[in-house]
């Protein structure tokens, strides 16, 4: 999602008629955070001891808590606000239940969730037929740099092409974590209104695409305590398993290509060509590829195959899934 998409959002929400049920899904804590704010903000609670309640839905020992609050009476206000955190892991006859439960004209129930899995769909679709929906999804790579912009510019600070190009090389993909290491440069830099490629280089440390080469050249490598440890981080950065699965077919691909021309008798010059990287990387993946078998890469594939699946049929977490897929590489041998 763009800048300008989520304003039209908050737009919204600040100037349209209000709904007294909201659904906000999605992957940008950032979004939803502003998106619940804004609805705050509108409602005017007044005394929000009072009229404020907000749930997580896996602290909830009994569900028809929530229930309670919605039908609750607000405090020297005329409206109080509900908040489901997490709504997706309320058990399934809760959910069913408030798609159809009429909320009293002065409650404003909110729910949170992050985007649905495959098998989430069906609750999913419910919640966003009775409620008032959006759907905040972080960003993509190419769409990052104009975050970068609007957040700068509110700072009245300017950024060039050099410093947005590797600054996005860095960072996470979470808006969060954007506005936190921009938050460390504008300490950096004081008063002064431009950022440098400079400044980026000497306070963004950590960098979201070394740290992918290094995830797949551990895998290459066959160290799985570093690909354990390189995934971690690459989950802290924003990034999903299902790109690390791409990364790592990627990878397995080209070892078995290699394996293949080796036996074939290849020389340096032509793996380079056929892989389309210079000799002196193509160095580096002839040593990877030593460390497979062609019945070993094959079988792996078939892993990463099924981790694909059972992440997006929902029955395993992203987390979970990789964790399994390396289980998976120290079997086979």
């Amino acid at each position: 999602m763009r800048p300008y998409q989520f304003k039209s959002i908050l737009k919204e929400i600040k100037a349209g008629k209000l709904s007294n049920r909201y659904y906000v899904s999605g992957d940008s804590q950032y979004m939803k955070d502003m998106v619940k704010s804004e609805i705050k903000q509108r409602l005017d609670l007044g005394f929000e001891d009072f009229n404020l309640d907000e749930f997580w839905a896996m602290q909830v020992d009994d569900p028809r808590r929530i229930f309670d609050a919605i039908l609750s009476i607000p405090v020297m206000s005329d409206r109080r606000m509900i908040i489901i955190n997490d709504v997706h892991k309320l058990p399934a006859k809760f959910k069913k239940e408030l798609v159809g439960f009429k909320i009293p004209d002065t409650s404003f129930l909110v729910l949170i969730s992050p985007a649905p899995t495959r098998g989430q769909m069906d609750y999913h679709g419910k919640f966003k037929k009775a409620f008032k929906s959006y759907e905040l999804q972080p960003p993509y790579d190419n769409e990052l740099g104009t975050w970068i912009m609007e957040f700068v510019k509110e700072e009245s600070k300017k950024m060039g092409g050099a410093a947005i190009g590797l600054f996005t090389s860095k960072v996470s993909l979470s808006l969060l974590a954007v506005r936190s290491e921009l938050e460390k440069i504008y300490s950096y830099v004081g008063s002064r209104a431009e950022i440098t490629r400079d400044d980026v280089l000497k306070v963004v440390s950590k960098s979201r695409t070394a740290t992918i080469f290094q995830f797949v050249d551990a895998f290459g490598s066959r160290n799985i305590k570093e690909c354990f440890n390189y995934s971690s981080e690459l989950f802290d950065f924003g990034e999903s398993a299902t790109m690390m699965i791409f990364w790592l077919s990627k990878r397995s691909l080209e070892i078995l290509q290699i394996i293949s021309m080796l036996e074939k008798g290849a020389s340096t010059r032509a793996l380079a060509s056929k892989l389309r990287v210079s000799e002196y990387w193509i160095k580096k993946y002839v040593s990877q590829a030593r460390n497979y078998t062609s019945r070993e890469i094959i079988e792996f594939i078939s892993v990463l195959r099924e981790g694909d699946k059972l992440i997006k049929s929902g029955k395993m977490g992203q987390k979970e899934t990789i964790s399994y897929i390396f289980g998976k590489l120290a079997t086979i041998a």
